[in-house]
């Protein structure tokens, strides 16, 4: 429910307002009521409210004195002023402090009654846009820096509309990292399950001077990727400033948790635009002494390559045909000096891996592909300039598939993540590995299952361990610690503090119902 506190001066109104409308009917709950503006102000120092509704006269502070309040330190509350006053003046102070509504007495509970849900329901929304914006933000980041968005327009556009927009210009980095041992440490050392350790990890990464915000994009296997940028722009060598901070984050690391953090790679940007158009060549160059003209592969760039196989799979399934567009031509570049043959297998391995992954959703990529997708059609290609327009035609085939099957493909992609999670509920399992089952990209999948599900990863995985976990109790034969093992937790103490905040009771009161 929505919290709500009344001011009026006059008691009668008050306990009106507070008795005479069913507020519980429109998901609000009076918590608190307020004679005058003063004690009010000083109740919102210490506490977040949603709503206010507020008398305008008041003999020490106004409504207006609280409008201005709210206005400047709560953004997210809501005003609604109850005034006896038409004048001018009044209503345009109120515009000034983004009052919501301007209601004349004498209270009409009608009209009340009217402007509440209307309230309700933009809190509705700006809620739910509270708990997607992170999942955006970080589909954003990783899109940059997988060549997903490579338009300067795009980059800077979505940056925008994402709240970037006053620093989209500013030095930013990208950063890999590593901790040795740390799939021993998981098993042996924490008890809170991978999911929570990724978080704990992420909270870390703070800037003690305030100079830098870290985004921690997603985990892939043994290595943690971050993305980092200046609050403001050219004061320093933002590398030097950087690794300054990474060997603090790496020292409280060390100090809380027993780990050390290898820098696998840090690579700095003049801007955002720079991060989506950077591209390293996988191709080296032959080897002086290699007779047999072996090509000298970067690994690393090859396994960013096999990393986006998965985005691939992503942005088909979400129809986005622009980035995808942007996904060849950073994969083109990244192949621009190697042979034409390398390319091709590079490109049946692409097409290998989505034929195999639509395969267990029971999808078929011929089909998909109106019968145009053909390896032999890919080893026929003279040149690169045809094999990547080859690109562009089958994906913007396979796009038009799913447009018009959307449905069918997201159910199904969405049920073998549920049914894996179902199965698997009482292992360690991360959204990683979930996501990795279904060969979506990590941070696309976050934002897919929240839109399909309407509950995060975290929130569905504990509501399916605690549904077990009762139906263990039940049957009164386990002690806690044993139902903790069978349900995913290695800490039974961890696991009932999880039960008591979701059942309201622990284990043992549970059991004796």
């Amino acid at each position: 429910m929505y919290s709500l506190i009344i001011i009026d001066d006059e008691a009668i109104i008050r306990n009106g307002l507070k008795k005479f409308i069913d507020w519980k009917s429109m998901n609000v709950q009076v918590v608190e009521l307020f004679e005058d503006g003063k004690e009010a102000i000083e109740y919102l120092k210490s506490n977040d409210v949603d709503i206010v509704l507020t008398d305008i006269k008041m003999s020490d502070k106004s409504g207006l004195d609280v409008a201005k309040f709210i206005y400047k330190n709560k953004p997210m509350t809501k005003t609604v002023i109850l005034s006896g006053y038409k004048e001018f003046e009044y209503a345009q102070k109120a515009i000034e402090y983004k009052v919501q509504h301007y209601l004349l007495k004498p209270t009409n509970f009608s009209k009340i009654n009217e402007v509440f849900p209307k309230i309700v329901e933009e809190l509705d929304s700006e809620r739910q846009t509270e708990k997607i914006m992170p999942l955006l933000i970080n589909q954003y980041v990783n899109d940059l820096s997988f060549g997903a968005i490579t338009k300067k327009e795009d980059v800077y556009k979505r940056g925008e509309i994402l709240g970037f927009e006053s620093v989209l210009d500013h030095d930013c980095a990208l950063l890999i990292y590593s901790i040795p041992d740390f799939n021993t440490f998981i098993d042996s050392n924490w008890s809170y399950g991978r999911e929570r350790f990724n978080i704990a990890l992420a909270n870390f990464f703070t800037s003690k001077d305030q100079d830098v915000n870290y985004h921690s994009i997603f985990t892939d296997e043994d290595q943690f990727h971050v993305f980092a940028y200046a609050k403001a722009n050219g004061k320093s060598d933002f590398e030097k400033v950087i690794r300054k901070e990474i060997k603090a984050i790496s020292e409280s690391v060390k100090s809380f948790l027993g780990l050390d953090i290898v820098i696998e790679k840090l690579v700095t940007f003049q801007n955002f635009y720079e991060l989506a158009t950077y591209n390293e060549k996988i191709f080296y160059g032959t080897t002086n002494s290699d007779t047999t003209n072996a090509l000298n592969i970067n690994v690393e760039v090859y396994r960013k390559i096999v990393r986006q196989y998965k985005l691939f799979f992503s942005k088909i399934n979400e129809c986005g045909k622009e980035d995808l567009i942007s996904l060849v031509d950073s994969l083109f570049i990244q192949l621009e000096d190697t042979n034409i043959e390398f390319s091709k297998k590079v490109i049946i391995d692409l097409f290998a891996n989505l034929s195999d992954k639509f395969s267990m959703i029971d999808m078929d990529i011929v089909v998909m592909t109106d019968g145009n997708m053909s390896y032999n059609n890919i080893i026929g290609m003279e040149t690169t300039a045809g094999l990547q327009a080859y690109c562009y035609k089958m994906f913007d085939i396979m796009v038009d598939y799913i447009k018009n099957n959307r449905s069918d493909s997201s159910e199904r992609v969405i049920e073998k993540a549920l049914r894996y999670i179902n199965e698997n509920y009482y292992k360690d399992i991360s959204l990683e590995d979930v996501a990795n089952h279904v060969f979506l990209n990590s941070v696309y999948f976050c934002r897919f299952f929240k839109q399909k599900t309407n509950e995060t990863f975290t929130d569905y995985i504990t509501k399916v361990r605690m549904e077990r976990a009762m139906e263990l109790i039940d049957k009164g034969k386990y002690k806690t610690y044993e139902i903790s093992d069978r349900v995913g937790y290695k800490s039974s103490k961890y696991f009932s503090r999880v039960f008591k905040q979701y059942t309201g009771i622990s284990p043992s009161e549970y059991s004796k119902r």
